[in-house]
């Protein structure tokens, strides 16, 4: 009997066995990063901040938080599934990624090495701590990573379908955090340069600048709707992280600047407090 299906279905399954083997070191890469990812998460349980509940508020003017994480938190899972959620969203964005940076290149050498080095960035603890967190950092490094890689092949393979998924990624990573509104203004920029020096990919990346102004215009007006939440998350951004200015706050939860956001969404949000299971 598994003869005759052999025979019978041998050539189509040909092809499939042929790819299997050619990519074996790549595929055995990622199924290695995928229970990597499950085993770190699986040793965390939930955490909120006081920020956590806010990104439960789903508005589409004047809101709390922009569009993309409220949209998903919104679903009606529990804290724990949001976490299942986030995790499952951040292996697959990175392992895409993965493979979105190794097919710029030609040799399998560096394709595999490309492909290794993603995967280990995407298993380091700034990375997979942020996906047991209630917060908007889980599903904006997954959208971040995403946008690199496909901005590479914009770069390095345009075509069509790359840049209208580029410009969709790009769409929810702007409405994921305030401050990527405003980052994006320089990713256009950035295009708009590119389109003038680089003829033979000047159709594409001029494309892309248009709709990414468009988004960009869009996301700041939007995040400029409640302008305390937006002043508050660029400040936050800009002081604690990137300068390091604590404020007399060392952690997630504590006094000082990280009392500030619950105050804003007492002020702007009406919906009821949310209970950890």
């Amino acid at each position: 009997m598994i003869e005759a299906i052999r025979q019978t279905h041998g050539h189509r399954l040909s092809p499939a066995i042929s790819w299997v083997r050619s990519h074996a070191v790549a595929l055995a890469m990622c199924a290695t990063f995928v229970v990597l990812r499950v085993i770190a998460i699986g040793s965390t349980g939930v955490w909120t901040d006081p920020d956590s509940i806010s990104y439960f508020d789903l508005r589409v003017w004047r809101p709390i938080r922009l569009w993309t994480v409220p949209l998903v938190y919104s679903i009606g899972f529990s804290d724990g599934q949001l976490v299942v959620v986030q995790t499952g969203l951040s292996i697959g964005a990175w392992i895409a990624a993965a493979v979105l940076i190794a097919r710029v290149f030609q040799r399998r050498a560096v394709v595999n090495g490309a492909l290794a080095g993603v995967l280990v960035i995407g298993l380091t603890a700034p990375v997979t701590n942020w996906d047991a967190a209630l917060l908007s950092e889980s599903l904006g490094l997954s959208l971040s990573v995403l946008l690199i890689a496909l901005g590479l092949n914009v770069l390095c393979r345009p075509s069509k379908s790359v840049v209208w998924v580029t410009s969709i990624i790009a769409f929810l990573w702007a409405f994921s955090r305030q401050s990527h509104a405003y980052v994006l203004v320089v990713v256009v920029v950035a295009l708009a340069l590119a389109a003038l020096l680089r003829r033979p990919r000047r159709r594409e990346l001029a494309v892309l600048a248009c709709v990414l102004g468009v988004l960009t215009v869009g996301a700041i007006t939007v995040s400029n709707s409640n302008t305390s939440v937006q002043r508050w998350n660029l400040a936050e951004i800009i002081g604690r992280r990137v300068l390091r200015m604590t404020a007399g706050s060392t952690g997630g939860g504590g006094t000082g600047c990280r009392s500030r956001p619950l105050q804003h969404f007492n002020r702007f949000c009406r919906c009821p407090t949310r209970q950890t299971p």
